[in-house]
């Protein structure tokens, strides 16, 4: 992907695990950072 390209996942059919966010103060707005991480099968 180059900047500014987007990717939409259907994410009731994509396998995935995350954990609930735990905000530090739930007063504020909290956020995630993730990581995504893709692989291509190479012959």
């Amino acid at each position: 992907m180059s900047v500014g390209d987007l990717a939409y996942i259907d994410d009731s059919k994509f396998y995935h695990g995350v954990s609930e966010i735990k905000p530090i103060n739930k007063d504020e707005e909290s956020i995630r950072d993730m990581l995504v991480i893709t692989f291509k099968k190479v012959n």
